[in-house]
């Protein structure tokens, strides 16, 4: 392939395309003789370029030079505007593609490259008129080459068969006898970012979004829609420690667009979502969590130690929203999953014997948090049950623990009946 160093001059349109005007490389015309058409070193430097029964005019443009935005995939449009000199017999042109190598520098007369076949031309011109121009539009035929560099070998320009037509071109040597060829294109001012795929049909293939290319941007509402998460598409992919920073999810960002099992070995990795928060509405009613709550009894008799505290059990789950309770890990302990202000009530029902003085105590991950509900003494001939109740407002960091222990005064051990007790607890509020 031949080498050409070509200026191309680019102007920004009022419009949002970029406008390329690029000047002729080589132009040339060959001649009928014995031994066939033959171009040579005189007709590469002729001020003219003959197109005739006898003689076809050649136009090659280098595409080396152009700027990255001008792609196969960004063009929007090419145009081939050509100089109509003299008219000496008028008739058709036809703009064809010439389908080898050649150059208008020749030391001795050869061969003219090949040209596309007749019944094939890019266009045909028709009624022309001395001293004008002449467009052509030549898209199809520009995009082809910037995909496939090797298929440029230039244009053709010949007088079809049984035609007598006989004009002057403009050619880049002849600038008093008329303008030289040349190549407009118009392209789109960015170059696609998702080039493995289309991303107006919504194909990303192969790319992805590297980690920290989202970073102060947020995610729009409504930018994840209801089909854009699709159980093939999102497999074993992360969303890597870091890549969410400080962008917020946006109110309606997340609708009903996550199937189940659609997001199965990915995670939010632990940091990913830091200074990020939910905004309201962000997450519909039917996607959120279940509000933090629980509330447990007892199925077993608890013999309660005089003057001691007692933290007393609980083996029955009357709800448990979201695991705040364990009988096989520590059934005296119920946690807070989140944050936030909890209320807690504790109902305790005691067996009379003697007098005595029945005290409850909370404590929170094992310190007495000083919040005490105590009764008075009773004798040894109440013939009822005696409950204490209390409720309480208690702050939680999540992982936090609450107990209830249970003090029975008056120097004697006491039982519980554990089905006539509860302790319980629900998520109010966040914490600022």
């Amino acid at each position: 392939m031949k080498i050409h160093v070509t200026l191309a001059i680019l102007a920004a349109s009022c419009s949002a395309a970029f406008s390329i005007s690029l000047p002729v490389s080589e132009d040339t015309s060959s001649t009928a003789g014995r031994s066939g058409f033959t171009i040579s070193a005189v007709s590469g430097r002729a001020a003219t370029l003959a197109v005739s029964p006898k003689n076809k005019a050649f136009l090659y443009f280098d595409l080396d030079g152009l700027p990255t935005t001008a792609t196969a995939a960004n063009v929007i449009s090419a145009r081939l505007r050509l100089y109509i000199g003299t008219v000496r017999k008028p008739g058709t042109i036809e703009l064809r593609e010439a389908t080898a190598d050649w150059t208008e520098d020749q030391i001795k007369s050869v061969a003219e490259p090949g040209v596309v076949v007749a019944g094939q031309p890019i266009a045909q011109i028709q009624n022309m008129i001395r001293k004008r121009f002449v467009i052509v539009d030549v898209t199809a035929t520009v995009k082809n080459w910037l995909a496939n560099p090797a298929s440029n070998h230039g244009f053709a320009i010949v007088a079809p068969a049984g035609q007598t037509t006989s004009v002057l071109l403009g050619a880049k040597e002849g600038s008093g006898s008329g303008y030289p060829a040349e190549l407009e294109i118009d392209t789109n001012p960015i170059v696609p970012l998702f080039t493995d795929g289309d991303p107006t049909s919504g194909l990303l293939n192969g790319a992805k979004i590297a980690t920290g290319t989202i970073s102060s941007l947020q995610l729009g509402a409504g930018s994840v829609g209801s089909s854009a998460l699709v159980a093939e598409g999102v497999g074993t992919l992360n969303l890597a420690d870091g890549s969410v920073t400080a962008p917020k999810l946006a109110a309606g960002a997340v609708v009903n667009s996550i199937s189940d099992g659609a997001i199965t070995s990915a995670k939010l990795a632990d940091g990913s979502v830091t200074l990020a928060k939910l905004a309201p509405d962000a997450v519909s009613p039917n996607s959120s969590i279940s509000v933090p709550a629980v509330r447990v009894t007892g199925s077993v008799t608890q013999t309660l130690v005089s003057n001691a505290e007692n933290v007393l059990q609980w083996n029955v789950e009357i709800y448990d929203a979201v695991d705040s309770h364990s009988n096989s890990v520590n059934n005296s302990r119920l946690y807070a999953s989140l944050r936030g202000i909890y209320l807690v009530h504790i109902t305790e029902s005691m067996q009379p014997s003697g007098f005595a003085q029945y005290t409850l105590s909370l404590w929170k991950n094992g310190v007495s948090t000083g919040i005490r509900v105590s009764d008075a003494p009773i004798g040894s001939l109440s013939s009822s049950a005696y409950k204490v109740a209390a409720s309480q407002l208690v702050q939680m960091n999540a992982g936090d623990f609450i107990e209830v222990s249970a003090n029975a005064g008056g120097g004697l051990d006491r039982t519980v009946d554990r089905s006539q007790n509860s302790f319980a607890m629900v998520f109010l509020a966040p914490l600022p």
